[in-house]
C-alpha cells in the first residue's frame, strides 16, 4: 500500500526548497535522534514488512551519512532531509496512527533514496 503513494509535483517542489534550504550544522544530532527512533522501532514486536522496509532504508541512509562524511553537500542535504522528516511525529500521516502512520515517511525516503540512487548506486545495492 504505501509504495502505491506518491508525492505530489507540489509536494516535490517544496521538499526539494526544504533541501535546498537544510543547514547541515544539526546533522549530528538528527543522525543520533534518527538512530534512537529507529532502535525504538525495532523494539516492537509486531513490526510489519512495510516498517520493516522502512527501518532498512533509514539504516542505510544513516549509515552511509556516517561512514561517507565527503559526500557532496547536496546529497548530505537530501539524506538529511529524509532522517529529519522521519523525526516529525506530525508529518503528513502522524506517527501514532496504527498501521499507516509510515506511510508517508516511507515515500519521502523512497523519493529521496531515487533522487541520488544513480549517482551513488553502489550504496543501494539489493
Amino acid at each position: 500500500m504505501a509504495k502505491d503513494l506518491q508525492l505530489t509535483k507540489s509536494d516535490i517542489a517544496k521538499y526539494r526548497q526544504e533541501i535546498k534550504e537544510l543547514d547541515l550544522s544539526d546533522k549530528s544530532e538528527i543522525l543520533e535522534k534518527a538512530l534512537s527512533k529507529i532502535n525504538t522501532m525495532i523494539n516492537n514486536p509486531k513490526l510489519d514488512q512495510f516498517q520493516l522496509i522502512l527501518i532498512q532504508e533509514l539504516s542505510n541512509l544513516h549509515n552511509i551519512l556516517i561512514k561517507t562524511p565527503h559526500l557532496e553537500k547536496s546529497v548530505q542535504q537530501k539524506m538529511v532531509f529524509a532522517l529529519q522528516y522521519f523525526l516529525k511525529g506530525e508529518d503528513d500521516i502522524p506517527d501514532e496512527i496504527p498501521g499507516v502512520g509510515f506511510f508517508d515517511d516511507l515515500v519521502v525516503i523512497d523519493w529521496v533514496i531515487q533522487e541520488i540512487k544513480d549517482q551513488y548506486s553502489q550504496y543501494f545495492q539489493a
